[in-house]
């Protein structure tokens, strides 16, 4: 189970509708951030890597690629060799 990132307490399932759970990559790492600590510490978002085609933070990683969750922009970083 998922957990946040300063805090750690476990994230968990909303009841109805949207989570107030908030999603980001920071160090190249996909990540949450419960909504007490996004009160708490609303610097988080700093720490969080950007959109390189619109700057949202909103962004999404899987299997390596990261997702802009705003434009639907996908990028990877890593290289792979076949050598």
């Amino acid at each position: 189970m998922a957990q946040c990132l300063y805090c750690g307490v476990l994230a968990s399932d909303p009841q109805r509708g949207p989570s107030d759970w908030a999603r980001a990559v920071v160090r190249g790492e996909q990540v949450l951030v419960c909504p007490g600590c996004q009160r708490l510490r609303p610097e988080w978002t700093e720490e969080a890597e950007d959109c390189p085609v619109c700057r949202s933070k909103r962004l999404s990683k899987a299997l390596g690629d990261k997702v802009c969750r705003k434009c639907g922009h996908q990028w990877s970083e890593e290289s792979f060799s076949l050598d």
